[in-house]
């Protein structure tokens, strides 16, 4: 079976950093969302440090994350 098809369990999370107040990020990990967070704060530009905001651990994180994302742009 191809790896997109088999389920995988992660963390959906909401990142969010003082440096851009309003904008949030919102994602998906196979790892801890804190892990997540400080590779976000590693990337060259980016102003000030990630936090988790809020995440929660799901069985199937890649349809979370579709589906959280179309229900954003719905919106």
């Amino acid at each position: 079976m191809p790896r997109s098809s088999v389920p995988s369990a992660g963390y959906i999370y909401v990142l969010q950093n003082p440096m851009m107040p309003g904008l949030l990020n919102v994602g998906m990990t196979r790892r801890t969302p804190e892990v997540r967070a400080a590779e976000m704060s590693e990337y060259t530009g980016v102003p000030g440090r990630f936090s988790v905001a809020h995440s929660v651990a799901v069985e199937d994180c890649d349809r979370a994350e579709a589906a959280i994302h179309i229900r954003i742009w719905d919106t």
